[in-house]
């Protein structure tokens, strides 16, 4: 293990590496742009042509994975931002404050300056989250010895889940076209006081973008009718707490992600080929509403 840890380097088709070609992007792409960063609803369901078709900007799709936290997502833009930059920080009902330890070390591995990026955890999450990295990275060891010895389907998971997936603007589009796998249920969205210190943070953001003559938008991360369903009193309470601390627009409404089951391809919170165009056109919409 310690061998394999300090001398075996990491598989660089891992999904979390894709951090490196999304930070890539960021410091290469020119000014002004519009910057995605946010959700796994954003990485699988934006479609950042149609909105470089619409408002004629090079754009850089930086989502990855709601475990992340925002915090981490918003750390990464810190000292990148341009004058008339445009930010949408897309923010699944699951996403918190601080996030997961685990993608954040498995981020770490591949991007050393995201290691400075990671929340302060408890004595207990950060014991939790090492043995969660240590038995997440020798599962990956022997799944690797296993796909050398075996063809991988197609269609399989782990053709979707890589680095390899992204398209050049940062897109995930691993999944299009592919048939839909069992649809993972989220859990129940929870408002209490985590919400309230994660706007606190998106207003400090939203300060620090205004001084860089930027642009910061939230947008209400995409989720399918049958969860918004399942949770809509709790969602009712999130937008009203958004619509009462956020200093930073809104894109839309707590409806404007949702869409039919029937549109989404692992997840209630990632869209398939029909559901990105349809959301992406929806924000499109929205966005054309506001000068900048």
């Amino acid at each position: 293990m310690f061998t394999y840890l300090n001398v075996i380097p990491s598989s660089k088709n891992c999904y979390h590496a894709a951090i490196l070609q999304k930070q890539k992007l960021l410091e290469e792409t020119p000014s002004p742009r519009i910057i995605i960063t946010g959700s796994s609803s954003a990485a699988f369901g934006i479609n950042s042509t149609i909105l470089h078709n619409d408002f004629n900007l090079p754009v850089v799709n930086m989502a990855l994975d709601s475990d992340l936290g925002s915090s981490f997502m918003l750390k990464q833009l810190e000292g990148h931002l341009q004058p008339n930059d445009i930010v949408l920080l897309v923010v699944d009902y699951q996403t918190s404050q601080k996030g997961n330890l685990l993608p954040q070390l498995i981020t770490g591995d591949y991007l050393s300056e995201a290691r400075d990026w990671r929340s302060s955890f408890t004595l207990s999450e950060r014991l939790n989250g090492h043995l969660a990295y240590y038995w997440y990275i020798s599962r990956s060891f022997f799944l690797s010895i296993w796909d050398m010895a075996h063809i991988s389907k197609e269609s399989s998971f782990s053709n979707v889940y890589t680095s390899r997936g992204f398209d050049s603007k940062g897109d995930l589009v691993s999944h299009l076209g592919q048939p839909p796998y069992f649809k993972n249920s989220l859990p129940a969205l929870v408002v209490d006081s985590t919400l309230n210190q994660q706007i606190e943070e998106v207003n400090s953001f939203n300060r620090y973008a205004t001084q860089k003559q930027a642009k910061l938008f939230w947008v209400i991360g995409s989720c399918s009718q049958g969860y918004f369903e399942q949770n809509q009193k709790a969602i009712q309470q999130y937008e009203s707490v958004l619509n009462n601390t956020l200093f930073c627009p809104i894109i839309g409404n707590s409806l404007t992600g949702v869409m039919d089951d029937a549109l989404y391809f692992d997840s209630q919170n990632h869209p398939n080929a029909e559901g990105r165009k349809i959301w992406t056109y929806r924000i499109v919409e929205l966005l054309d509403s506001f000068d900048f």
